[in-house]
């Protein structure tokens, strides 16, 4: 079964939407999201952390801290008149020692604008659409209802990198939405409530696209310990988000991202970041399926327009510059809040690509393959192979001039044999005959030049160049007399009718190429030595094999023969000397 281009390209297509929906190539996906999508941009400075750092453990002891610390804090941030203060900070049991709360509690329960940490454990695996707690780590019962919370469940990408945020989950019937939601919602100068969550674009586990502004580091830190000290003027804490939480490496919160893949963020930098994305409206949501189908579809049809109107060379340069077209089209619509497929399309279009190519190769070597099959049945493997290499060329009119031998074979006899015959068996009886014919003279590297009625042409030595080509049309001749018994013995007793070949062998010059009209030609040899063996063919006596004298010189130690003389032919003035093949000398 032969598969069509389009078939095939077909199949490549369907292929491919497997592996889009099943995210067979997503780790590619990823990273070259990352590349082409995310870039660094300007930092909203309203956004402010204070990093629990190395100098504040240094200088305020091994973590944790007594919780009057962060008391303190707080009540710095809240005299400075900060907008929201988000402690990332997990306070789920009390104080080992007795009354260490009270000053934390008196605190959190004096403002409105503190959000904690809670945090979320899940089964091993969710089902699409429902994400689902099984149980909730929470601040301790004398704080919970005087502060905020939301979770800071961290969900990185199977290659390790946070590219999403999960926005809620269910715990107890309720939802659960994320710390940095919490954050968000408590801004009075961004006037969006809770209720707008449902705006946010979320794939199939509630999570969605972060755009990351900043690298490590980017964001404006202050040291932890500069705060508490009140070494910072409370001014600059007036209406901005602070964002308080790990910035040591010895506290386990921090996690890689698009932006930079050696350098982690530290777990208050994400949530930053995912901060930055709310306050700015900028969401990101990726084309669905029906999209990503029709542009596999495009490419492909593409594809195949150019692979049919281009060369090799050409298509690809024109598929390159649309790849590149596409990547530039993908940037702008990641600007506009969609994120287009970039491997699949990419992938799919070079995977066509070489595959045409693929095809376009098997295709041309099966049609080598059945013209030298077909084309052999007409004329010599020989001439075929030559054509083939030689390309355009070879199948010009035109023509060199080299030395062959030339051989005719003619059966005698067969005139009176076909008004005895039916045309079924005369016709069995050619095909037997030329079918001897042509076997023997291959394998003596001959060239089937044409069957001529009920006669044959040979050419050795063209167009490929052999060794002794007078001595193997000699050798060539003999054994289509020797094998051409039984089928004589065979006609004798089935019509009573002796047939034998006549053949005429000479060598000498010639032009060999196509002859012919331009739209009908044949490979054949013309000039004096093939028509002296024609002759030759002409005056043979049936069994009987004719040398002309520039054949005799080549063979004349091989073989055994007998001088004719001189002998006069039809169409030539002056006489030729003729010998008569009576036997070989060589071993075949």
């Amino acid at each position: 079964m032969k598969f069509t281009k389009v078939q095939v390209i077909t199949l490549i297509v369907i292929i491919f939407c497997l592996f889009s929906f099943f995210g067979k190539l997503d780790f590619i996906e990823f990273f070259l999201q990352d590349i082409i999508y995310q870039k660094r941009s300007k930092i909203n400075t309203k956004i402010l952390i204070i990093g629990i750092d190395e100098r504040s453990l240094e200088e305020l002891g091994q973590w944790p801290w007594p919780r009057n610390y962060h008391a303190k804090v707080v009540e710095t941030l809240n005299e400075g008149q900060a907008a929201v203060i988000g402690l990332d900070i997990l306070f789920s049991e009390k104080a080992r020692i007795p009354n260490e709360d009270r000053e934390l509690i008196e605190t959190l329960k004096k403002f409105n604008n503190i959000v904690l940490p809670v945090y979320g454990n899940f089964d091993k695996y969710s089902e699409k659409g429902l994400v689902s707690a099984k149980n909730i780590v929470l601040p301790f019962d004398e704080i919970k209802e005087f502060v905020h919370q939301g979770h800071i469940n961290t969900f990185p990408d199977p290659d390790g990198v946070v590219r999403r945020s999960l926005l809620f989950f269910e715990y107890n019937g309720e939802k659960v939405h994320s710390f940095s939601w919490e954050i968000f919602t408590r801004c009075d100068f961004e006037g969006i409530t809770d209720q707008k969550a449902s705006k946010v674009p979320l794939d199939d586990w509630n999570r969605f696209y972060i755009d990351f502004n900043g690298e490590p580091g980017d964001y404006d830190v202050l040291s932890y310990i500069d705060v508490f000290n009140e070494k910072i003027p409370f001014e600059y804490f007036e209406n901005k988000i602070i964002l308080i939480g790990s910035f040591s490496p010895g506290i386990d919160d921090y996690y890689f991202t698009p932006l930079d893949y050696q350098a982690p963020m530290y777990g208050i930098e994400v949530h930053a970041n995912i901060i930055q994305n709310l306050l700015q409206n900028n969401f990101k949501e990726e084309s669905n399926l029906i999209i990503d189908l029709l542009i596999l579809i495009f490419a492909a049809c593409l594809i195949l327009f150019f692979s049919n109107r281009y060369s090799p060379a050409k298509a690809l340069l024109a598929i390159c510059l649309l790849l590149l077209g596409y990547i530039f089209l993908a940037v702008i619509f990641y600007q506009k809040g969609i994120i287009l497929p970039l491997i699949y399309p990419i992938a799919l279009t070079l995977t066509i690509y070489f595959a045409l190519l693929i095809y376009k190769y098997l295709e041309e070597l099966l049609e080598r393959k059945r013209v030298t099959d077909a084309f052999s049945r007409y004329v010599a493997p020989q001439v075929v192979h030559e054509i083939l290499a030689t390309g355009k060329n070879g199948i010009e009119l035109g023509g060199l001039r080299k030395e062959v031998t030339i051989l005719f074979i003619d059966i005698r006899g067969f005139t009176h044999l076909s008004e005895n015959a039916e045309p079924e068996e005369i016709v069995a009886i050619l095909n037997e005959f030329f079918d001897l014919c042509a076997n023997v003279i291959f394998k003596y590297e001959g060239t089937l030049d044409k069957f001529i009625g009920d006669g044959v042409m040979a050419v050795f030595n063209a167009p490929l160049s052999i060794e002794s080509h007078a001595l193997k049309a000699v050798q060539a001749a003999w054994a289509i007399k020797q094998g051409a018994k039984d089928l004589e013995e065979r006609i004798i007793k089935k019509f009573g009718k002796l047939i034998a070949f006549g053949i005429g062998i000479n060598t000498g010059p010639a032009i060999i190429g196509n002859i012919g009209a331009k739209f009908r030609m044949d490979y054949t040899a013309i000039g004096d030595t093939v028509n002296t063996a024609a002759r030759l063919e002409n005056t043979a006596k049936p069994g009987q094999i004719l040398l002309g004298s520039s054949t005799y010189l080549f063979v004349k130690e091989n073989v055994d023969v007998t001088y004719l003389g001189e002998i006069s032919v039809k169409g030539k003035s002056k006489s030729i000397s003729a010998y008569e093949l009576n036997n070989i000398k060589v071993v075949e």
